[in-house]
């Protein structure tokens, strides 16, 4: 059996809401009775049911950091801005690859896969955003490139779709856990036209999971 809830009940705590008006119209009918109650408003709406979307908000954080053959590995930690739990990232196992763009493939995309832990995990629902636009604001010989795009995304080509995929180790345990026994979890350098000895990451904040999706029925 469903249980209705006055529409106070949602709102008591809340500091500020909106509501919106709709307008439904009554279905067409054949009978003149229908017709007749419809006129006079006789069939109201007895109950009403809405759903909610999950809450998430983002919180910046700008931790930024370099990795390089020589120092492959890093340690780094946060303070969680809900729960004020220290949190610790260990990157490490860095695979650069080489993306190559267009058809005479005359400029290449920089980037490097690295796998990191979390100790301890993330409250569930929460996720770390990495910076990956490319950045390199200069230009040759007045001449716009690749190399003066500040950001780009790649979709498709155009003589057909484009893909690029990376692979990471193929132990599969070693995919699903670190040194440190806990679940690993991969991330993206900030991509660079240029081959870069250190390749730099930027952790631009945690996309914190507020609330979920709930579903309220109302009745008169």
């Amino acid at each position: 059996m469903e249980k209705y809830l006055p529409f106070t009940s949602v709102i008591d705590d809340s500091e500020s809401y909106g509501i919106q008006r709709f307008c439904i119209p009554y279905p067409n009918v054949d009978s003149k009775v229908k017709r007749i109650m419809h006129f006079f408003r006789l069939n109201r709406i007895g109950n009403i049911k809405f759903d909610t979307m999950p809450v998430k908000e983002f919180s910046p954080l700008n931790i930024r950091f370099k990795l390089s053959d020589k120092e492959r590995e890093k340690e780094v930690e946060f303070k969680h801005p809900i729960t004020g739990t220290i949190h610790k990232l260990f990157f490490k196992n860095p695979e650069p690859a080489e993306v190559p763009l267009g058809i005479r493939k005359e400029h290449s995309i920089f980037v490097v896969n690295a796998n990191y832990e979390i100790e301890p995990p993330l409250p569930v629902g929460d996720n770390l955003k990495f910076e990956n636009s490319l950045k390199n604001p200069e230009l040759k010989n007045g001449e716009f490139g690749p190399e003066s795009a500040s950001a780009m995304g790649i979709i498709g080509g155009a003589s057909g779709p484009t893909a690029i995929g990376f692979s990471t180790n193929s132990n599969e345990e070693m995919r699903k856990y670190g040194v440190k026994g806990l679940p690993l979890h991969n991330c993206f350098s900030i991509p660079s036209f240029r081959k870069e000895e250190t390749w730099k990451f930027n952790i631009e904040g945690i996309q914190l999971h507020i609330s979920d999706g709930r579903e309220y029925l109302f009745g008169g």
